[in-house]
């Protein structure tokens, strides 16, 4: 990972709503440093730091959008996708809600933090920026999203993060240290990810971040578990539980 990019002369903001394209002819390195600087602000928006991180969130919603409406997403599955009224497309943690989590977990080096259904990858770019040689590997069912990360994270020279296409009704992620889980699944598509997850944690230690409102993750489904913290997610007006395996 490089450096705090210090002594570089951060160029102006962008408008948020110009698309990736504004920022894109700047050096990765200014962008990065950028977004470090702004991510922490009060006040700026997801759309503004895409656009620093050349993520284009909005037009690849919209598009998946039109092809939701028309039913011509039959590559989804029985997988519920979702989709807010108003909303142009995967509906989003605020980058400072990732960042809070992130800070909670004062992740050591070297650790590998998976994402299992990770949108556009946000949370792996908020690890790969803020935090010290972290590996970041996100899963996610819309082929679409991953392609929009994998372009944002190639043009930053963010090699440490990777984004895969995975229904994860049949893909076994690989292991790691800790494991975010935010969006729902499927009930029987929740089970199987739970009992992967628990054999991981025979083999050595995890933590998981699970949304408390998902169905399938309460304590009495997870004995395998002890509850360390909540951390609260406010732009969905939720918490994340952060479970460690227990002893």
């Amino acid at each position: 990972m490089d450096s705090a990019d210090g002594g570089q002369r951060v160029p102006a903001t962008p408008q948020a709503g110009g698309g990736p394209g504004r920022v894109n002819w700047l050096p990765a390195a200014l962008r990065r440093g950028l977004f470090r600087q702004l991510v922490r602000r009060p006040g700026a928006s997801n759309q503004l730091l895409d656009a620093v991180l050349g993520l284009d969130v909005d037009r690849v919603s919209r598009q998946l959008a039109v092809q939701l409406a028309a039913g011509r997403r039959a590559d989804w599955g029985e997988e519920y996708v979702w989709q807010e009224p108003g909303e142009t497309g995967h509906p989003s943690t605020s980058y400072q809600d990732l960042v809070t989590l992130f800070d909670h977990l004062a992740l050591p080096a070297g650790s590998r933090f998976v994402d299992l259904g990770c949108g556009f990858g946000r949370a792996g770019f908020v690890a790969a920026l803020l935090c010290q040689d972290v590996c970041f590997v996100g899963y996610e069912l819309v082929a679409e999203r991953v392609a929009a990360a994998q372009r944002a994270a190639a043009r930053l020279g963010l090699r440490q993060l990777v984004f895969e296409t995975a229904d994860l009704s049949r893909v076994q992620p690989v292991d790691a240290d800790v494991y975010y889980v935010f969006c729902s699944f499927r009930e029987d598509t929740g089970r199987r990810v739970l009992g992967l997850l628990q054999a991981v944690a025979q083999r050595r230690p995890i933590q998981l971040v699970v949304n408390t409102a998902m169905y399938g993750f309460e304590p009495e489904a997870t004995p395998w578990l002890r509850l360390v913290a909540q951390v609260g997610i406010f732009s969905h007006y939720a918490s994340v539980a952060v479970h460690a395996a227990a002893d």
